[in-house]
């Protein structure tokens, strides 16, 4: 019996399982032991290497036609080499190769084998861990990747960002003096000399191992290795398995597979579903990837076409939009557009059609109605998608956290966190709570059992590792951006966010405010407490309209809202807006204040130099006044506290094989809000820039306790007139 038939009859009967538990109730997923047991079972007396995962059940549960899954990454620099069948290869030129490989295993009895793995491919980039043994040998990997260590005399997982130089790796080491052996090898320890986080960044791969989840590195090392893919590929398979037949008598789909680039979906998702479905017929060319995968299940035939796009390729989004599916794959899917992503969706569903139905499918009993009364006979797959650890300012979050998916049609995954980030009020300060399943909805940490130390592993973590670690890598929080080192490194939620709010102040207060006119208008909104703490609380976010829609529609009734007047502001602009705009011969300045608005450009940035704006946010950033940072925002200025807490990050750029950080800030989606906070701090530290605007409008501003304020309006003339 062919290995793909048997894979369609196990699948079957796992799908069968799936269908039991969630009749009966009992649908929490089982433990990882039971669930290998399970396919243990599946498994006998066929040609199978492919062990199901807590992802395929995750995805195959949910009928909505878009399904995501989160998971962690990590693996190694592209010159660490591995143990193959040929001997000891490079990462990167086995990823160069972009072929599949076998490369050896552990596998569950703990012997030695040679299974497939895919090719490896480009996980991401960034600051690498270099591991130095006491033999002086050394690799690099990235701090999230998995390795088994030495626990006693047993082999455990642990990330090596985690570990200490005093640990010790739980090694193969009779590989290579007894070579082809797959019944017996003996394991050992091997001691770390060092651990140093390198200060650039650098490429990193990962590669996927169906059989076991595992290869062997140089030195004996067991790395982990990636599963997403693997789980993604075999609910998409399982899902055609589950298709009407058409009219022959045949059931076909075609699948949409999708990634950034061609060439990484060549080394990713081809290779993860040739290794599954080697029967597949699969043919590439510099345009796409063409495959068909015949099967046969309970006697009838089912064809799947597959169809790769790498959206790097001119016209690739185009050529996907002129085809016809019924599901989609999408690989690493935060790295493509949410418009790319829409048009995956918005193509499904589309073949077979009702023309290739059989011609009496209204009275079978699989046909239904849909709820605009039309009938509906062949099923529309969706999507299936993966990512690693996503950032907040990726269309991912916004799906998943900020509440834009649609739940009928939409659900994101994320592995349960191991603890929950808590505050004490009574100590006023962040702690942790292991998740033991106390929070309802929210399923306990996993693999706890399976864990030497058990919770104490998680709990060491806590009681060793800064906040930023366990945030991301116990408590399962996402990044603030995902490329590049953070600008404002001293901002922190706990001291600059207030828990309970800035309540906007009384009428007649003293309002400051900062402004970046761009294409993007940005605004904040402040005022100056009587101890020198600068209080945040509005921010104002106009991505389409002109300055002055900006400024009548957006910041005038906002203001008019809470019983203030436009009077009461003084608004640091770009000290650059003064000069004319290329929709105006006026500059933003000229124009806000021909609106009425008091305008004006920060002291000490003749130049708008940003080293003198960086100092001015982290004048308020670094001080403490009364046990808070002498700057507090409002809970509720959102894309402020993501660009400042994270997203506003250095530019970078590429010398050689290395990237190092600029003199400059990127330009990006975080840094319009971030460069109007920095005007507002120039203008709460230094004031008006007198001179600029005694040149423009012939009026001064005098000082009024620790701000500058109009001298017309100190003596009462009435108000500034407008300019245009």
């Amino acid at each position: 019996m062919g290995r793909d038939t048997s894979y369609a009859e196990a699948l079957d009967d796992l799908e069968a399982d799936i269908g039991r538990r969630v009749a009966s109730g009992d649908d929490e997923g089982l433990s990882d032991e039971a669930l290998l047991k399970r396919w243990e079972e599946y498994r006998k007396g066929r040609d199978l290497t492919y062990y199901p995962s807590r992802t395929m059940e995750l995805l195959h549960r949910e009928e909505r036609l878009v399904r995501g899954v989160m998971g962690p990454v990590g693996c190694l620099a592209g010159e660490c080499r591995i143990w193959t069948e040929r001997g000891l290869e490079t990462i990167e030129n086995l990823y160069l190769s972009g072929e599949p490989f076998r490369v050896w295993s552990v596998r569950a009895d703990a012997s030695v084998g040679l299974e497939w793995a895919t090719a490896p491919f480009v996980k991401g980039t960034g600051r690498l861990l270099r591991v130095a043994l006491k033999s002086s040998e050394w690799f690099r990997c990235a701090p999230e990747h998995l390795s088994m260590m030495s626990e006693g005399m047993e082999g455990v997982w642990r990330r090596l960002g985690e570990v200490e130089a005093t640990d010790r790796f739980f090694a193969v080491q009779e590989l290579e003096t007894r070579w082809g052996s797959s019944s017996w090898v003996s394991y050992g320890p091997l001691d770390i000399f060092s651990i140093q986080q390198e200060d650039k960044e650098s490429e990193y791969y990962d590669l996927t191992v169906e059989a076991t989840g595992n290869y062997i590195g140089e030195w004996g090392i067991v790395h982990h290795n990636s599963g997403k893919t693997v789980g993604m590929a075999a609910d998409m398979n399982m899902r055609h398995l589950r298709q009407h037949p058409c009219r022959d008598g045949v059931v076909r789909d075609r699948f949409s597979m999708v990634r950034g680039t061609l060439t990484l979906l060549k080394a990713t998702l081809v290779d993860t579903w040739m290794a599954m479905f080697p029967r597949t017929q699969m043919k590439g060319s510099k345009y796409g990837v063409f495959g068909t995968l015949e099967q046969t299940k309970g006697g009838v035939k089912h064809i799947l076409e597959l169809r790769g796009f790498g959206l790097d390729k001119v016209g690739a989004l185009g050529n996907l939009l002129s085809n016809n599916f019924s599901g989609g794959m999408i690989n690493e899917a935060t790295t493509i557009s949410e418009k790319a992503k829409d048009a995956v969706v918005g193509r499904c569903g589309r073949y077979p059609d009702l023309s290739m139905a059989p011609p009496n499918f209204k009275d079978l009993p699989v046909a239904w109605k849909d709820s605009k009364g039309y009938w509906r006979y062949f099923k529309n797959h969706g999507v299936d998608m993966d990512t690693n650890a996503a950032s907040e300012d990726s269309w991912w979050y916004k799906k998943s956290r900020d509440g834009g998916a649609n739940p009928e049609k939409e659900v994101y995954f994320e592995q349960p966190p191991a603890a929950f980030k808590v505050w004490d009020d009574e100590l006023e300060k962040w702690r942790y709570e292991l998740n033991e399943g106390q929070r309802p909805g929210i399923p306990p940490a996993e693999n706890i059992e399976h864990l030497n130390e058990h919770w104490d592993y998680y709990q060491n973590i806590i009681d060793t590792s800064n906040s930023e670690h366990i945030d991301r890598y116990v408590c399962c929080l996402y990044s603030k951006t995902e490329v590049g080192d953070p600008v404002f490194s001293d901002f922190s939620e706990r001291w600059h966010v207030a828990k309970n709010g800035v309540p906007w102040p009384p009428p007649g207060t003293r309002l400051i405010g900062g402004m970046d006119f761009g294409q993007t208008r940005r605004a904040v909104l402040g005022y100056m407490g009587s101890d020198g703490r600068l209080n945040v609380f509005a921010e104002a976010v106009d991505p389409t309209g002109s300055v002055e829609t900006f400024a009548n529609n957006v910041l005038r009734p906002m203001l008019a809202a809470h019983g203030f007047s436009i009077t009461d502001l003084t608004l640091y602009c770009d000290p650059a807006a003064l000069n004319r705009s290329e929709h105006s011969p006026l500059g933003g300045i000229l124009l806000m204040r021909g609106c009425g608005f008091d305008a004006v450009p920060p002291a000490r940035l003749p130049n708008n130099d940003i080293g003198t704006r960086l100092e001015a946010v982290r004048h308020f950033l670094n001080r403490i006044i009364n046990n808070k940072g002498a700057v507090q925002i409002d809970p509720g200025c959102t894309t402020l506290i993501r660009s400042i807490g994270g997203g506003y990050v250095w530019g970078r750029r590429k010398i050689g094989a290395e990237y190092m950080n600029t003199d400059e800030p990127a330009k990006n989606a975080h840094s319009h809000i971030a460069d109007a906070f920095e005007y507002m701090c120039c203008g709460a530290r230094w004031g008006v820039d007198q001179m600029k605007m005694s040149e423009v409008t012939g009026r001064s501003y005098v000082r009024e306790g620790s701000l500058y304020v109009p001298a017309w309006q100190r003596a009462g003339d009435g108000g500034e007139e407008a300019l245009c």
